[in-house]
């Protein structure tokens, strides 16, 4: 997939920026990220791992928001809502480009409520896929 890497991490840090200040994730967000600069490097090369270049990521997200949830517990509504945020920022900036980043995000969030929450998380767009 060809991806404006550039279009793309400026999306991703303006989507940081909602989540600070969502009432809902942004007390988590801001509780557990000391150093944004270093936490957005890292969510860069995770997508970009997952969109464009595999191999460049190297660490364990699961394993990450496992023992995120054993402090402070995970939500449907935290993952509903992480989704809707980045689904309408993802969007906003790269238009119909946006398509492979939200579903890949929709794969990846919907695996991760399921093995944290040990649910399934029915919520529109999540697997089985809904209109984007």
């Amino acid at each position: 997939m060809s991806l404006d890497l550039n279009k793309f991490h400026l999306a991703v840090a303006d989507f940081y920026e909602d989540v600070k200040k969502d009432d809902l994730l942004g007390p988590v967000f801001n509780k557990h990220v000391s150093n944004w600069d270093s936490h957005l490097k890292k969510i860069s090369i995770f997508w970009e791992n997952h969109l464009q270049t595999p191999g460049l990521y190297k660490g364990n997200p699961l394993l990450i928001h496992q023992k995120l949830h054993e402090k402070d517990p995970l939500t449907e509504e935290m993952f509903k809502r992480w989704l809707e945020l980045f689904e309408a920022k993802i969007k906003e900036h790269m238009g119909d480009d946006a398509i492979p980043a939200i579903v890949k995000a929709r794969i990846i969030g919907g695996t991760l409520f399921g093995r944290i929450l040990n649910a399934e998380l029915e919520v529109p767009g999540f697997p089985p896929f809904g209109v984007i």
